[in-house]
């Protein structure tokens, strides 16, 4: 398994008539590779995951990891408060030819911190293979310790974090418990990836970039580059579309913007559902300001 750096996208998963639209997945996969994405997550929180039958999630996978073609890696969501669950969709995804898989805290049942040590060693010992996890304290109403955090990944398949904390020095403190260069802190907030990364965060799952892939990927690389004059080119225009995709439950506002570029039709899965008229115009604008309309 690589090292985990850059600009990972979490993919949407498109429907048409409340099935899954695997040509439209194809076509969003060809972009983000295309526009020098670092790497795809499919079946992920804003891929819908909670709504996916596991058949689904099979489709999702083996579509990504046939169109990626090793172009870039391909770590497959599998979560659940199951955890035998979660152990079948890692075993389905890494026989597909997944580069690891991405594994949320158990959500809603409010674990001790050595249960949640449990439940990822169990996951582990079952998968033994690259296991990336995802730590979203708003979504699971847990916060999965630092000191936990350093605990699974001196196991030796634990190979990073998607750290959704809202506090940027999560990273600072996971490095230097973890003290392994190689363990890869990606930060779940797009919005703060640049402080993430200036308290040694290495990059982000963004879900920004399901629209912007291209642009996403260069604040990051001029991050690594020291190109400041990129940066302050690109920043707060992102910041901006960042903070725009959240004023409906994701992914209703990512997949009104694709479908306003053609990529994909705006259906979502319920409970969730398509964005409202009162934002549309919001949304239309700022993809005027990009140049994609």
């Amino acid at each position: 398994m690589m090292k985990l750096r850059g600009t990972f996208t979490a993919l949407v998963t498109p429907f048409a008539n409340g099935k899954i639209d695997l040509l439209a997945f194809e076509r969003l996969v060809e972009r983000q590779i295309d526009a020098g994405i670092s790497g795809l997550v499919p079946c992920g929180s804003t891929g819908e995951f909670a709504s996916l039958s596991e058949e689904e999630h099979r489709q999702l996978v083996e579509t990504c990891v046939r169109v990626t073609n090793g172009r870039v890696p391909v770590i497959a969501g599998a979560s659940g408060i199951n955890p035998y669950h979660v152990i079948d969709l890692g075993k389905q995804a890494m026989d597909l030819g997944a580069d690891a898989v991405m594994v949320v805290t158990p959500y809603f049942v409010k674990p001790t911190q050595d249960q949640i040590h449990d439940f990822y060693a169990l996951i582990d010992n079952a998968l033994n293979a690259p296991i990336l996890l995802y730590n979203n304290p708003s979504r699971s109403a847990i916060n999965m310790s630092v000191s936990i955090i350093a605990r699974l990944a001196a196991r030796g398949n634990i190979v990073g974090i998607k750290e959704a904390d809202a506090d940027p020095t999560r990273a600072t403190k996971i490095r230097a418990a973890v003290n392994d260069d190689t363990f890869g802190i990606l930060s779940g907030n797009a919005s703060s990836v640049l402080a993430f990364m200036a308290q040694g965060g290495d990059g982000v799952i963004s879900t920004t970039s399901n629209v912007l892939p291209k642009e996403c990927s260069e604040l990051v690389a001029a991050w690594d580059a020291k190109d400041d004059v990129l940066i302050q080119k690109l920043r707060y225009p992102l910041l901006v579309l960042d903070e725009a995709l959240y004023l409906e439950p994701a992914p209703a506002v990512i997949k009104y913007a694709l479908s306003k570029l053609g990529l994909c039709s705006n259906e979502a899965r319920s409970p969730l559902g398509i964005l409202t008229q009162q934002h549309r115009p919001m949304i239309d604008g700022l993809l005027a300001d990009w140049g994609k309309m």
